[in-house]
């Protein structure tokens, strides 16, 4: 389970994202193929740990890091510069920055007062905000046109809702009959995936802009799917479990191939650009953030 990317506020929906699904009995197998030979590293490598979150068409990459005195903090690598992203709110702290798109602009979220809210960050401002009578809120996805995607949770709520925001117009976009979601990515013809939880567990999802309702992501001897990212080919990758081991995956129509860095015990994969270049987290011996360019 990602350990920033959906460290949600409300107790009662972390704690059935920690619980969700049942590591699968089978194992990759030959019908699962596995990638990742070719990834490298990426991110700040001098802390305690690194998460690569997002990837736009240009290549510049964004994510967090933890330092050595505990202080997390986004960062962006653009045109081989590394620069650190703080939000300058007052008494605010742990900037997540979460996906940028192709203007450069960056979406996530940040803690003020044990509370998570949502920024927007333009490339020189920050701005701050949360879905409307909302104690809480985290910006995910964000596209090319600068609608964002996240989770908000009502006041007096302990369940997560997902929403979209168009300009200064926030919409639920749950899926129905569910008790929570949390809505993860965007791409620019507004299809979204996400994470929803009812009464039957945990399932991961596509909600294509012109569909009525989401479409279920299942396949065969894969369990915890959870989709971050999709891209406008509708390409889909997010992370998973086959046999007790966190992969990212990557789902292309119907083909799904599994993601994991070379000699790590668990790989996610937060992002993919149009491209195909995709980025994540590795673990080894502490989480770092991964670059894949082919598959």
């Amino acid at each position: 389970m990602p350990k920033l990317r959906l460290a949600l506020t409300a107790s009662a929906l972390a704690a059935a994202l920690a619980a969700c699904g049942t590591p699968s009995s089978t194992g990759p197998g030959t019908s699962i193929p596995v990638i990742g030979d070719s990834a490298f590293t990426v991110g700040p490598t001098l802390g305690q740990l690194t998460y690569a979150t997002g990837i736009n068409d240009s290549g510049t990459v964004v994510g967090v890091t933890v330092d050595l005195t505990n202080l997390q903090s986004g960062w962006q690598l653009k045109n081989g510069f590394l620069t650190y992203l703080t939000v300058p709110f007052p008494s605010s702290f742990n900037t997540a920055p979460q996906s940028v798109n192709d203007s450069g602009h960056v979406a996530g979220y940040y803690t003020l007062g044990n509370l998570y809210h949502a920024f927007y960050f333009d490339g020189t401002n920050y701005a701050s905000f949360d879905y409307p009578a909302a104690t809480a809120t985290q910006a995910y996805g964000i596209n090319a046109g600068g609608t964002i995607v996240g989770v908000y949770f009502p006041s007096g709520s302990g369940n997560g809702h997902a929403f979209k925001k168009v300009g200064g117009t926030f919409t639920n976009i749950d899926p129905p009959a569910i008790t929570a979601a949390a809505a993860l990515g965007i791409n620019t013809l507004g299809d979204v995936v996400g994470e929803a939880i009812d009464g039957a567990g945990q399932h991961g999802y596509v909600w294509l802009h012109d569909a009525a309702s989401p479409t279920e992501i299942v396949y065969a001897g894969v369990s915890q799917i959870i989709p971050y990212s999709i891209n406008d080919s509708g390409t889909v990758v997010g992370s998973c479990v086959v046999s007790g081991k966190a992969y990212g995956f990557i789902l292309q129509g119907t083909v799904l191939k599994l993601i994991l860095y070379p000699g790590s015990s668990a790989t996610e994969a937060y992002s993919i650009n149009n491209a195909g270049v995709i980025v994540g987290e590795y673990s080894t011996t502490a989480p770092f953030g991964f670059e894949l360019a082919k598959y």
